[in-house]
């Protein structure tokens, strides 16, 4: 991959960032929470570098999402959610690929 390749892919990259911090703050504000963080950070393992942000920054939760692997291939290549759950020291709540609860209770 060239330079020039590469440079754009960070900045793809950070943009996206940048786009789904506002639009998740914007919706946890709505939803009444005021005390958050949103850190973005390179690197090459997800969930090490998870834990480790947690942990530095004293963190009370991790909130991750799902992609809803099946069981044989989350097996094979590893869930990030899972390293987290198995190796933090704090509460891990995850967000299913499909919440579909999250939509069925604003209906009722």
């Amino acid at each position: 991959m060239s330079p020039a390749t590469l440079t754009e892919c960070w900045r793809a990259a950070e943009e996206m960032s940048m786009n789904l911090r506002e639009k998740t703050v914007s919706k946890l504000k709505e939803r009444g929470v005021e005390k958050l963080s949103f850190i973005v950070k390179r690197g090459l393992k997800p969930g090490p570098v998870i834990v480790h942000v947690a942990t530095e920054a004293n963190a009370s939760m991790i909130v991750v999402g799902s992609r809803g692997l099946g069981t044989l291939r989350r097996t094979l290549i590893g869930s990030v959610s899972d390293y987290i759950i198995h190796h933090s020291d704090m509460a891990v709540v995850v967000v299913p690929a499909k919440p579909d609860i999250l939509t069925r209770q604003k209906t009722q």
